[in-house]
């Protein structure tokens, strides 16, 4: 018998979500990795951990204003606790794929950046971004999918983390939200090849 290749995905919701949301968001793309017999996906949510004034929940001890997006320094302090809570999930369910929406993308782009990942070989960051760092690393370890629109009124498309190696960009016209089915399935291919 064939042990079908297995991707272990940790998904990442965006400010002022939930894990439910996103599993909510993520039902089609779930229902597509389903109906491939050739490769086994397990998704992983995790809640941020800190509430947001606006509601819902956001990754870092310092609230988002979505309009900084796009001025936001990098801030050791600011993001350790959450790279630290992410990185012990990734051990604990031997996580090898990070999938992040919105600010959940932040975090991902976040953790390859300022944090040893060798577990993590693949990353899906959609309509997202990086912070602010004259100093920001390169990362050439790690294959990332960038998923972006041109009418992102949230987090304007040019913001999409940079600085890897190993990148592709996938754009679509429905602004700040998830793409439809045709996206998702290349985003599945792009996490099986």
């Amino acid at each position: 018998m064939d042990i079908k290749p297995t991707y272990n995905i940790l998904c990442l919701h965006g400010c002022c979500q939930n894990q439910d949301m996103l599993q909510s968001l993520l039902k089609n793309f779930i229902n597509i990795c389903d109906k491939d017999k050739e490769h086994q996906f397990n998704f992983y949510y995790v809640q941020a951990e800190y509430q947001h004034p606006d509601g819902g929940f956001t990754w870092y001890n310092i609230p988002l204003v979505v309009k900084d997006i796009g001025k936001i320094k990098y801030n050791e302090n600011m993001v350790k606790p959450t790279l630290e809570y992410i990185d012990r999930i990734i051990k604990e369910k031997n996580i090898n794929i990070l999938m992040g929406f919105s600010q959940g993308g932040n975090v991902v782009d976040c953790y390859l950046k300022y944090y040893v990942h060798t577990q993590i070989k693949k990353a899906v960051i959609l309509s997202s971004y990086s912070l602010v760092n004259e100093n920001e690393p390169i990362i050439d370890d790690v294959s990332v999918l960038n998923v972006i629109s041109k009418t992102d009124e949230i987090v304007p498309y040019e913001l999409y983390p940079k600085n890897y190696i190993h990148s592709q960009l996938i754009e679509h016209d429905k602004g700040h939200k998830f793409p439809r089915n045709g996206i998702f399935r290349e985003i599945k291919n792009f996490m099986t090849s």
